[in-house]
């Protein structure tokens, strides 16, 4: 088993415990669903570029809740790289666009809708992932400076993620971490594809690993 997947491995099988697990509440599974999915892509990202997983995760940026992307990260030729993570067998959520009309996930119209959103964020939650310069360590949810360092972060990452749409230069991969019984699979590609300047979807081929 390669390195990356080796990290992978002992990060998830806690996971699929809790996904398992009679005992767990509904939204803890969901949870630990949505975790499994995020190590998954970060797992295969180290796996394709030949990176340790600690560098991979520290290369992306991570963000939850909804009107947002799981990960996303800016790629050595500028382009920007999109990620949605699926854990076990979620299916592709979607949201509804300016007109009401619902857009999938992992579709051009749904990346125009949620980086509108993010470029616009009212960001007011809890669960800050970047810190301020008061909480140096981890982020302090009741603290309004991490609260607004982390809605300015949304609303940059939406501007980046715009302009590279514009340019041409958006990627968009959905990654699947699935298990079975108590081992976690290797991750696999859903789909990739890239923006042309058009604005329209070209597939692009992606290493099986």
């Amino acid at each position: 088993m390669p390195p990356q997947y080796r990290e992978y491995e002992k990060l998830a099988i806690p996971l699929i415990k809790i996904i398992n697990s009679k005992k767990s509440p509904k939204p803890d599974k969901t949870q630990a669903s949505e975790m499994l999915g995020t190590l998954a892509a970060i797992a295969y990202n180290a796996r394709r570029l030949g990176i340790t997983f600690s560098k991979s995760q520290a290369e992306h940026q991570e963000f939850s809740a909804s009107g947002v992307f799981d990960l996303v990260m800016k790629c050595k030729n500028g382009d920007i790289e999109i990620k949605e993570a699926k854990g076990g067998g979620a299916s592709f959520k979607s949201c509804m666009d300016s007109t009401g009309q619902p857009v999938v996930q992992c579709t051009q119209n749904y990346n125009k809708v949620v980086a509108r959103k993010m470029s616009g964020s009212k960001y007011n939650g809890k669960e800050p992932k970047i810190a301020c310069a008061k909480h140096t360590g981890a982020p302090d949810g009741d603290c309004k400076g991490c609260v607004a360092r982390e809605r300015t972060r949304r609303r940059i990452w939406g501007k980046f993620i715009e302009s590279a749409m514009v340019k041409g230069v958006l990627r968009k991969l959905a990654i699947r971490g699935n298990y079975k019984k108590t081992c976690p699979l290797h991750p696999s590609v859903i789909t990739a594809y890239k923006v042309n300047k058009s604005g329209h979807e070209v597939p692009f081929s992606t290493p099986v690993f």
